[in-house]
């Protein structure tokens, strides 16, 4: 095996191929149709799909005995190793690779996993070294020798099969081909070019997948080894060097192929039984050198008597190794040993400097570029690990706690980094740097209310390492002034408070792009970004800024200083120990920082969730998460309590259907009370369907439960009846309520006070709320509560005491329970400290957000939260590490209650290299084949409106009553209930949209009933400036109604939708299907979607929905003027009523809506004038018809 020597060729960017490998379908779907066989090529038209989903059920769709999905394979794999290059290019070669590595990661579809498997099974041990080094293979597990003689008799029973006979060889021998010209690529003198360097990537993305899954690598692990891939990806990825593409995919295989796991079993090794591994390999070769070389070879005796970190080392076993003259010996040491002699890729013999490089791989210490989280960087602003080289594909299975977190840490890692990086460059370009010729210097000439320029930064203390190499703290000093910037920009600088993340950059000049006669506007790059967590904000005093302070303090405060800010900061110490070592940076760069760079706190909080993983990877892996959760289910309970979830006893029998109901008792007829009270007690008015039923047991049972909630079909009902539920039948237990966003979390709290059947005492929502509405709930509201109730009890004991004429004060001495439990209250003093109560003993439903979760891990643990049930809703929405965080909280969890669709907006994933990489664990559980229980009844939009999307849910079906009442009607002023206006551009169809907000005004439509929804921020924000030119100047007109985003307005519904998409050149993320869903379930009764018709054409998943839309007129919006709009729906025209033509007004460009608009608010301008002359009057004038 030669060395690899030659310098790394350079990076190529992601556009040009050298991109990530692992984004689903990039290059694949453009031009898998032209490779497949004739037999596969029928059914190829997802070319287009966003999702693998889709892909799937093309062949699961085709007959059992002829699916296409194996000729594509065996067609694929045969273009992958194809090395004729004028039949097969380098990029159809990779692309085949995307594909196979695509469909290695769905290993849980059953005739996925049938062909792919072939590729992988046993039968690739032929392929191995040595007889002996299978036998050795094989007597690692009980089980393998059976596995390799069915091998055996299956290859006999196709000895008169030839075609069989070939297939089977092909399969078994595809691997160790695809590495033999691997290995070649690597080991070549001359670099590799850009396709060649995509195929290398895409092939090592392929290896990855391999060995990061159990069930592949069982087989794959033993021979990637014997062809000496791990001595190989060593020496390549220096020589590559370990920046560029190739280099952090190998460093990715690298940490694979030293991961410490049994291939067979499982079980992850510990560091303990690892190192005996290898000691009891190095055993058996000193035992083998002293007992049968030693003698006739005094030269090796000291290979047989050195201490075992001796014989590890490279450089010493290098030395004794060419010190043996006899070459002979090397062989024979190779053949006792079971290791390769001859190359993989040429299959001619080693000489005898590879035949030593054998031996020493076999030997010597192998450094894992796994390293412990805890002594990483924390922030994500440098890619010096193997944590930043490349995201681990995130297949079904991860082979141990450990491998999991791995890649999670990793995920999140690269998606903080980008997010930190856009903001970073973002800022600074507005800051205009420009370099001055003139003084050498940088000067900006922008301004940018997210950063600043500081005078100064110093490094101010270092503190002492503690128990690693890192110091204790490293402080920086800031000096910056605010000068220049506005009163409400002022505000927010000075809002910056302990523990916020901030950032550093150090902007220099780009000398390519100077110029004699200064720096042109691009002529900067961002050499380096630091962060730092503030300590304190301080004023020109030297007091912090929000500190209180009397008039003489202010007006010792000139002018000049009143904007002079000194921030000080706690660096990251890891990456303080970094930058020492990297020869390139060096401690200098804490001192050349030239813009300060803040963020929305909101966006903020990325190291929160990278400190959790860090905290989980540093505990015992079996404490970390219930035990039960190996299995996904507990016990089936016996005994369930349903509470008030039936109605009446019709409802009961209703929701088990084909069950015969027992009566505990002989008389089943309800009793009746009548009593005078002042309270009202409401009757529940949901009546539960018999699958809402069953989710609703499903999730008060134990273990996990999936329910699945396509559009309208009850899911938040069904989380507050769970909830209820588990609030009264466990008395003793606690509940967390986990959602992704604010606003889902309010609505499930005001469920739960509707139903007024959980004490306000026992409910805490903890972090912020997005409006008012949500700040009662947080501890401090609940605190306030808590005292206030204290409060009435007293006055009612006393009331009581008064009334029955005992003497004494018995406010204090004759408390009842609630009472009881509010005296703790009397002896703390601080309201944190009163909150933190609530939190550890009286809470018994505690809500906040998966961010919050994680941002508050180390405190929850502090106050020793801990809870029985976890129930999440938006589960489909959250990162799969953002929901494992909280889990990982409790120990003690009885049952995780995971409520979502798959079929709406998965995760919001930024990085463009990280595009269908993220997903969540509700997405991956239904993989894994967890049973779920599928909401199949809705009842919030017109069965027309649900007509849009009915294709996604094949079985849902309508609650008739509510969807009859609902599209029993028209929607006044509209022909058609929903339709699609197409538009040339996105200003003017942002003008549009804005006019028929209007026109819906004009006759008479609420604003809150009304909502304007686009894909785009963009586009959000040129609707509002619209909506202010058009309507701020007559809000008794036209008052302001919602604008907002499909994705932001996921989870909430409204009566009329006007859906802006945008886009003019290409479909853009529309294009997936799963935000068509949501963008089309939002409406309960009309939809109007404005945007160019023709773009989304081609993409097959919106086929469906796009030929209803077409079904009707789409150059021009069919409009009724002379209707209103009236609360009393039985004076409307009813819905399949027809419009006769002449009161109908096809409106189809800009001008016409907005005479349209001008002509009807003439109108209702000159009938409000007549209205006031009545008024003042006090006649009746009739206008003339």
């Amino acid at each position: 095996m030669a060395p690899v020597s030659r310098p790394a060729p350079s990076s190529a960017s992601s556009n040009s191929g050298n991109g990530d490998p692992s984004t689903p379908g990039n290059t694949f779907r453009a031009s898998l149709t032209a490779w497949a066989t004739d037999q596969s090529s029928w059914k190829l038209a997802y070319k287009s799909s966003r999702s693998l989903t889709s892909v799937w059920q093309v062949f699961a769709a085709a007959d059992a005995d002829q699916n296409p999905f194996q000729g594509l394979v065996h067609t694929l794999a045969q273009i992958a190793i194809n090395n004729d290059l004028v039949s097969t290019k380098w990029a159809d070669r990779a692309t085949a690779l995307e594909f196979l590595a695509l469909a290695f990661q769905c290993i849980e579809v059953e005739f996925v996993r049938k062909e792919t498997f072939r590729l992988v099974a046993i039968g690739i041990w032929s392929h191995l070294c040595s007889d002996d080094r299978r036998n050795l293979e094989l007597a690692k597990a009980p089980a393998l020798p059976k596995l390799w003689k069915q091998f055996q008799r299956k290859l006999s029973k196709a000895a008169d099969d030839q075609d069989l006979l070939a297939r089977l060889a092909f399969d078994h021998s595809w691997l160790s081909t695809l590495v033999a010209q691997l290995i070649s690529l690597l080991n070549s003198a001359s670099p590799p070019t850009s396709q060649q360097s995509t195929f290398i990537c895409r092939t090592l993305n392929l290896l990855i997948v391999l060995e990061s899954q159990l069930p592949t690598r069982r087989f794959v692990h033993a021979l990637l080894l014997d062809h000496g891939l791990l001595s190989l990806a060593e020496k390549a990825r220096d020589a590559f060097g370990a920046a560029s593409d190739i280099g952090r995919w190998l460093t990715v295989l690298l940490a694979y192929l030293l991961f410490a796991v049994d291939e067979h079993s499982g079980a992850m090794y510990s560091p303990d039984q690892a190192q005996a591994h290898i000691e009891q390999r190095l055993k058996h070769f000193q035992r083998l050198v002293f007992t049968q070389y030693a003698t006739e070879h005094p030269e090796m005796m000291d290979l047989a008597m050195v201490h075992y970190a001796q014989l590890q080392d490279h450089a010493y076993l290098r030395g004794q190794l060419d010190g043996i003259q006899n070459e002979g010996v090397i062989d024979s040491l190779l053949a006792v040993l079971a290791l390769r002699s001859n190359s993989i890729a040429s299959t001619t013999p080693y000489a005898k400097p590879e035949k030593v490089a054998v031996l020493i791989d076999y030997l010597g210490t192998h450094p894992s570029p796994l390293t412990d989280f805890r002594h990483l960087p924390l922030f994500p602003v440098t890619s010096n690990s193997v944590v930043d080289a490349q995201v681990p594909p995130l297949s079904l299975q991860s082979m141990s706690l450990a491998d999991y977190l791995f890649r999670h840490y990793a995920l999140y890692r690269k998606e903080s980094q980008y997010a930190i990086r856009e903001a970073v460059h973002d800022a600074v370009g507005r800051l205009r740097p420009t370099w001055n010729h003139d003084t050498q210097a940088l000067e900006f000439h922008g301004k940018s209310r997210m950063a600043i320029a500081p005078e100064s930064s110093t490094l101010t203390y270092v503190g002492r390492p503690a128990l690693d190499a890192a110091p204790s703290r490293v402080d920086l000093e800031v000096k910056f002034s605010l000068d220049g910037l506005r009163w409400e920009q002022c505000k927010h600088w000075d809002s910056l408070s302990k523990g916020e993340v901030v950032y550093f950059a150090v902007i220099v000049p780009r000398t390519t792009a100077m110029g004699a006669g200064g720096g042109a506007a691009d002529g900067y790059q961002v050499q380096h970004i630091r962060a730092a967590f503030v300590d304190v904000l301080l004023a020109a005093d030297n007091r912090p800024v929000r500190a209180d302070r009397t008039w003489d303090e202010r007006k010792r405060i000139t002018r000049e200083e009143e904007r002079r800010r000194t921030l000080k900061v706690h660096l990251d110490r890891h990456q303080y120990v970094a930058d020492l070592r990297d020869d390139e940076v060096g401690g200098e760069v804490y001192g050349a920082f030239n813009v300060l760079v803040r963020r929305n706190p909101r966006e903020n909080n990325f190291w929160a969730v990278l400190d959790g993983i860090r905290e989980v990877s540093a505990e015992q892996s079996d404490e970390v998460l219930p035990p039960w959760l190996g299995d996904a289910f507990e016990e089936n309970m016996v005994d369930m309590y349903f509470h008030d979830t039936f109605v009446d006893r019709e409802h009961l029998h209703e929701a088990f259907p084909g069950k015969t109901i027992e009566y505990d008792g002989e008389s089943t007829d309800r009793l009746l009370l009548t009593f005078t009270d002042p309270t009202t007690i409401h009757a529940r008015q949901i009546r539960f369907t018999p699958t809402q039923t069953q989710a609703i047991r499903a999730g008060t049972g134990l273990g996990m439960s999936l329910i699945v909630g396509p559009p309208g079909t009850g899911k938040t009902d069904v989380a507050v009846q769970i909830l209820c539920i588990l609030y009264h039948g466990k008395p003793q237990e606690r509940i967390l309520l986990l959602t992704h966003s604010n606003q889902v979390l309010n609505q499930l709290f005001d469920k739960l006070c509707q139903l007024n059947h959980v004490p306000e005492r026992h409910l805490l929502r903890l972090g912020h709320a997005d409006d008012e509405a949500g700040s009662g709930w947080n501890q401090y509201g609940r605190v306030s509560h808590f005292m206030e109730r204290r409060a009435e009890l007293l006055a009612d004991v006393q009331k009581l005491a008064t009334s029955l004429n005992i003497p004494g004060d018995h406010a204090f001495s004759s408390m009842h329970r609630d009472v009881t439990q509010s005296r703790a209250f009397e002896v703390l003093k601080s309201d944190r400290d009163k909150a933190n109560l609530l939190i550890g003993r009286d809470a018994r439903i505690v809500a906040m957000t998966t961010t919050y979760a994680a941002l508050k891990r180390r405190d929850l643990i502090d106050l020793g939260f801990d809870f029985d049930s976890l129930v999440m809703e938006e589960a489909a929405t959250v990162l799969e590490v953002e929901a494992f965080i909280p889990l990982s909280l409790s120990r003690k969890v009885k049952r995780v209650v995971l409520i979502g669709d798959q079929q709406q907006l998965p995760p919001v994933v930024q990085c463009p290299d990280l595009a269908g990489v993220a997903e969540s664990l509700y997405v991956r559980m239904l993989r894994l084949g967890v049973p779920s229980i599928t909401l199949d009844r809705q009842g919030r939009t017109r069965r027309s409106i649900c007509a849009l999307y009915q294709h996604v849910y094949p079985d849902l079906d309508h609650l008739d009553a509510l969807v009859d009442q609902l599209g029993a009607y028209a929607n006044p002023g509209f022909v058609h209930d929903y339709q699609w206006l197409n538009m040339a551009d996105g200003a003017g169809e942002a003008e549009y949209v804005v006019a028929v907000y209007q026109y819906m005004c004009l006759i008479g439509y609420p604003a809150d009933r009304v909502v304007i929804l686009t894909t785009y921020n963009g586009q959000r924000e040129l609707i509002l400036e619209v909506l202010s030119k058009r309507c701020a100047y007559n809000p008794s007109l036209f008052p302001m109604c919602q604008v907002t985003t499909v994705d932001r307005y996921q989870g909430q519904q409204n009566d009329y939708v006007l859906l802006s998409l945008v886009r003019t050149k290409h479909a853009g993320h529309f294009a997936d299907i799963r935000r068509m869903v949501v963008a089309m379930s939002r409406a309960r009764l009309g939809l109007y979607v404005f945007g160019k018709l023709q773009l989304f054409k081609g993409i097959v998943e919106l086929a469906p929905t796009l030929q209803q839309f077409e079904a009707r007129p789409t150059g021009a919006l069919a409009l009724v003027p002379e209707e209103r709009y009236v609360a009393d729906p039985e004076t409307v025209r009813r819905a399949d009523a027809d419009v006769a033509v002449p009161k109908q007004t096809q409106v189809g460009g800009l001008a016409e809506m907005a005479q349209l608009v001008a002509t009807l608010a003439q109108q209702i301008e000159l009938e409000n004038m007549m209205v006031d002359e009545e008024d003042a009057d006090g006649d009746v004038i009739m206008a003339e018809s």
